[in-house]
């Protein structure tokens, strides 16, 4: 399975390496990903880490997307205080 990671910044543009264009399928739509990473799970349960190469952080609260099969998996916000 393909994880994907979107980290929208404060000013709501997606965070990525511009070393290394990552996209995925949603919804029909091609997306533009900040990270990704391939694991297999052989349908058990596994722990993924996922590390995102690019631009630092500022002071500000994120929004952070994980998708998976080309669906929304969950999202949480994070408040950075630099």
């Amino acid at each position: 399975k393909c994880v994907y990671l979107r980290i929208l910044g404060p000013d709501g543009y997606l965070l990525t390496n511009s070393d290394d264009v990552v996209l995925f399928k949603f919804e029909g739509d091609e997306m533009r990903a900040s990270a990704m990473r391939k694991g297999d799970y052989e349908n058990e349960a596994v722990d993924v880490s996922i590390f995102y190469n690019g631009a630092s952080f500022e002071k500000g609260t994120y929004t952070v997307e994980v998708y998976i099969d080309g669906r929304l998996s969950g999202s949480k916000e994070i408040y950075f205080d630099k």
